[in-house]
C-alpha cells in the first residue's frame, strides 16, 4: 500500500489507487512527521498491541493502539523515480528519509535481512506472525506481479489468518488489508 507525500500532505492509497478515507488520520500523522517530504513510500498499515505484535482485528475495527505504517520501499523521492534502482539503494534512501521523522512518528522502517531465510521463517512461525517476503536485494521495483522477483512465504499456522478472512467478509469496506502479507500494490502513474 503506497503513501504519497507532497505539499505537507500524505495520502494512503488502496490497491486500485483510491484514497483510504478510513485511515486519513494516519495520513495526517505521517505528513506531520515529514512535513516537507515529496515521496511515494510503499508499505503496510499495521496495528500493534502492547507486546509489539500485529493485531489484525484491531486494525480492521480501529481498536487498540493507533495504526502505524511499516515502510519497506521508496519509489520516488523529490521528483526522482527510484523504481529502477536496486532494492538495497532504495532502502538506504528510505532509511535516510525516515531518520528525519521523530521517534513518535507512525512511520516505521522495515529492515532488510540478508541470508538466514530459514531461521528467520522459523522464528516468524514461533512468534505466530503471518510470514515474510523474500526479495532480490539488487532488483528494481516491478509493478507487474508476473515479472516481479519477490515471494510471499506464509506461516500456514498463523492464528489470525482465519480471523482476518472472517473480518474481511463481514466488513466489506477494508477488504484488501492483511497484516504482515505484502500484497503487490500498483501505484498509478499519476500518483508518482
Amino acid at each position: 500500500m503506497p503513501v504519497t507525500m507532497e505539499h505537507g500532505r500524505a495520502q494512503l492509497l488502496s490497491r486500485n489507487g483510491h484514497p483510504f478515507a478510513s485511515f486519513s488520520e494516519l495520513g495526517k500523522q505521517i505528513a506531520a512527521a515529514l512535513p516537507n517530504a515529496r515521496a511515494v513510500i510503499d508499505g503496510e498499515i499495521c496495528s500493534i498491541d502492547k507486546r509489539g505484535r500485529p493485531q489484525f482485528k484491531n486494525l480492521m475495527f480501529h481498536h487498540g493502539n493507533p495504526p502505524c505504517f511499516f515502510a519497506f520501499d521508496l519509489l520516488t523521492w523529490n521528483g526522482k523515480d527510484l523504481r529502477t534502482e536496486r532494492l538495497l539503494d532504495r532502502k538506504q534512501e528510505l532509511r535516510r528519509l525516515l531518520a528525519r521523522s521523530p521517534a513518535t512518528s507512525p512511520l516505521k522502517y522495515t529492515e532488510y535481512i540478508d541470508g538466514h531465510g530459514m531461521a528467520l521463517f522459523e522464528r516468524i512461525c514461533e512468534l505466530d506472525l503471518e510470514g515474510i517476503v523474500a526479495k532480490q536485494k539488487f532488483g528494481p521495483y516491478v509493478t507487474e506481479r508476473e515479472h516481479s522477483m519477490w515471494f510471499k512465504i506464509r506461516n500456514r499456522q498463523y492464528s489470525q489468518m482465519q480471523a482476518g478472512k472472517n473480518c474481511l467478509n463481514v466488513s466489506g469496506t477494508v477488504n484488501l488489508l492483511r497484516v504482515g502479507i505484502r500484497v503487490h500494490w500498483r501505484v498509478p502513474a499519476s500518483k508518482l
